[in-house]
């Protein structure tokens, strides 16, 4: 026996399912079992037709904050159930208004949060796209909630290291980090998201080090209230010259 999934009625834009409540009661179930392409609908990344089918969901947003799109259990119908390898998720404010973001869900990941949407009465329109690695029609779980920021997601609440001959290693995390939006930057890449650090120096030549991470990461580093350009920037490693010894420095 073979069940099949109810009557699509989210394909187009106007008939999105609203999500909104899923910050407090989980999932909501989902298909694209019949669905087609939205005309006119803008670019998301480079899949476009014959690819880009899709469905639609909306959100209000009730408070200021940061939010993640958290998509499970997806998984291809063509021929045998097989997991999915990704779909494409597009955001967009009010149903045909300009574009959030685009982004990638890839083998039932989390998607990186939408970062500090505003709590005022627009509805937020949340497009599902096929790709063509994802053949066939699929089934997927999607959630819309509130998530929390590392604590040192930004310099105010930047973790304080201690300066020693030991080298004590500090744990840290990118997941649910956002980008700055106070230091301006100047470590030849455009950042995705950072989180912080900071220590006294207590010589003028410290190492500084990031171990036991598979990321493409740069550190700077600034001296006092990091709202200029960075005064040492590099990659993993950063051997430090000419810091001021008593001086707070951010990372």
């Amino acid at each position: 026996l073979i069940k099949m999934p109810v009557a699509l009625t989210n394909d187009y834009c106007a008939g999105a399912i609203d999500i909104s409540s899923t910050a407090s009661t989980g999932y909501v179930s989902a298909h694209t079992r019949e669905a087609t392409v939205t005309a006119g609908a803008p670019d998301c990344f480079d899949f476009e037709q014959p690819y880009a089918k899709d469905v639609w969901f909306k959100t209000t947003v009730t408070t200021a904050g940061n939010y993640v799109i958290d998509i499970k259990n997806l998984i291809s119908r063509y021929e045998l159930p097989v997991p999915l390898a990704d779909v494409q998720v597009q955001v967009l404010k009010n149903c045909g208004g300009s574009v959030i973001l685009c982004r990638s869900s890839y083998k039932n990941q989390a998607l990186p949060i939408i970062e500090k949407l505003d709590n005022d009465p627009t509805e937020y329109y949340i497009r599902i796209i096929e790709t063509p690695n994802s053949p066939g029609w699929f089934n997927f779980d999607i959630a819309f909630r509130l998530t929390n920021t590392p604590t040192n997601d930004e310099f105010a609440g930047a973790i304080n290291l201690v300066q020693d001959l030991t080298c004590n290693t500090v744990s840290g995390t990118f997941f649910n980090a956002t980008i700055s939006t106070n230091p301006a930057e100047d470590i030849s890449i455009s950042p995705k998201m950072d989180v912080w650090y900071k220590f006294i120096a207590v010589s003028t030549n410290p190492k500084i080090e990031l171990k036991n991470t598979s990321a493409n990461v740069k550190m700077a580093v600034y001296e006092g209230t990091p709202t200029g350009t960075a005064g040492i920037s590099g990659g993993a490693t950063i051997t430090a010259a000419g810091l001021n010894i008593g001086q707070t420095y951010y990372i």
